[in-house]
């Protein structure tokens, strides 16, 4: 610069361009750190919204599946009361189905109807068990 005015410059004036371009670039450094900060933290809300989202959507599917469990159990605990109203006993509906008799008291707690008013023909009645009512 002392070249192009023809006047030599101070020391002091040296050493401030040289502050002033040192913070300039410590300036730019922090922007830059600040800009990366900034950037991971939104990379970071993005795969924390993406992740949880996708666990919402895995439980909604989950909880229709335990839904659609229960509805067959039901038709299951049905069907065990039909075998009750034929007179099959615990032991042998178990050996028919294949199924322990722990699933076959647990059915049975689901449905309904005991064993003694479940319908013998599977047929609704009326109170009185009087068809002609």
């Amino acid at each position: 610069m002392a070249a192009v005015t023809g006047k030599k410059v101070s020391a002091r004036d040296r050493a401030r361009q040289a502050i002033a371009g040192g913070l300039a670039h410590e300036l730019a450094a922090q922007e830059e750190a600040e800009r990366a900060r900034l950037a991971e933290r939104e990379r970071v809300s993005r795969a924390r919204e993406t992740a949880t989202t996708a666990y919402f959507e895995a439980e909604d599917r989950r909880d229709a599946l335990v839904a659609e469990l229960a509805a067959l159990d039901l038709d299951r605990a049905g069907a065990i009361k039909e075998l009750d109203t034929l007179g099959l006993k615990t032991d042998t509906i178990a050996t028919v189905l294949s199924i322990t008799e722990t699933e076959i008291r647990r059915l049975r707690k689901l449905s309904p109807t005991t064993p003694e008013t479940a319908p013998v023909d599977g047929a609704a009645h009326n109170e009185n068990n009087n068809p002609e009512q």
